[in-house]
């Protein structure tokens, strides 16, 4: 299970992060290189944007795999790229424990960096029209109201 991280709302400030780590040549044991978003310090949540790059060994390449995953209910792959570089954004579709991983198939290594930036959903300010709305509403229906024409009686 992935390591909780603090909650990334609506209307908080972007998140940023980048590092750089080596894939072994394919079929070893660090040919692979998994890492959950939270552990990389990212407190991803519904609504978010991921804005992503990476390039291996300064985009010279060979391709390497690249894709974005969960593991809860099973494993589910949400984005997959092959490339000596890529770059993108991903919309974040609900909760879940979401993981990058980068996989070397060739036979010499790989030197990786990547930059992650995580963009907060915009501020839902509906609620704000609204208590703006009904104050409006009441000051017209009494100036209505008070300026409406009194009616005689019928004889």
């Amino acid at each position: 299970m992935a390591p909780s991280v603090a909650a990334h709302g609506p209307g908080s400030s972007i998140v940023s992060t980048n590092g750089k780590f080596v894939l072994t040549p394919g079929a070893t044991a660090n040919a692979t290189f998994h890492a959950y978003l939270s552990t990389l310090g990212l407190p991803i949540g519904p609504g978010d944007v991921l804005v992503w790059s990476w390039s291996a060994n300064a985009a010279m390449g060979p391709p390497i795999a690249f894709d974005i995953h969960s593991h809860v209910g099973g494993y589910l792959e949400y984005l997959n790229v092959t490339g000596g570089r890529a770059n993108n954004s991903w919309s974040v579709p609900g909760s879940s424990d979401y993981a990058v991983q980068w996989t070397n198939p060739n036979p010499q290594s790989e030197n990786v960096t990547y930059a992650f930036q995580l963009v907060p959903p915009p501020l839902d300010l509906w609620p704000l029209y609204l208590l703006l709305v009904a104050p409006l509403l009441m000051i017209g229906a009494l100036v209505w109201y008070s300026r409406r024409k009194k009616r005689r009686p019928r004889r």
